[in-house]
């Protein structure tokens, strides 16, 4: 597969329980720096608010009529910040790379910001090798990575 046969779309509230599932699921999780069970009523109220938040955008990876992850991103004064996961079963496909070059190319052609960052914790093996492999600058903190890209 190359990414142009990949796409993203708005997510929409019929993705409530999409993203709910993906949300709760146990690896997410444990790499989220939020890493509670969210309930369902909390999770509605959250969707509901952020598909009305102008400075943040949700997106839906899709591979035909297939959502494979999410990336969110949340936008202050020029910068992004991300936060992606991608569905337990399509993982390690390369799917997080995919989904971060879409979100940078959507960016640059919608200009919302000029800089993207995104907070991994250092056990985060894999979205670690993601950032760096699309050279995002590394700065080292004693919990996570701050990973930070100027687009334009």
């Amino acid at each position: 597969m190359t990414i142009k046969q990949y796409y993203l779309r708005s997510t929409t509230l019929e993705d409530i329980m999409l993203l709910y599932r993906w949300r709760n699921e146990l690896s997410v999780r444990k790499s989220a720096f939020r890493s509670d069970f969210v309930a369902f009523g909390e999770h509605k109220k959250w969707l509901q608010n952020s598909l009305k938040n102008g400075n943040r955008k949700i997106y839906i990876l899709m591979l035909r009529q297939s959502a494979l992850g999410q990336v969110r991103i949340d936008i202050e004064n020029g910068v992004g910040v991300i936060d992606y996961s991608i569905d337990k079963k399509y993982r390690g496909k390369g799917l997080g790379k995919i989904i971060l070059q879409l979100l940078e190319q959507k960016v640059l052609s919608e200009k919302k910001c000029n800089t993207l960052i995104g907070y991994v914790k250092k056990e985060n093996v894999i979205s670690n090798k993601i950032f760096k492999s699309l050279n995002y600058m590394n700065e080292n903190n004693k919990k996570y990575f701050l990973y930070k890209k100027c687009l334009f």
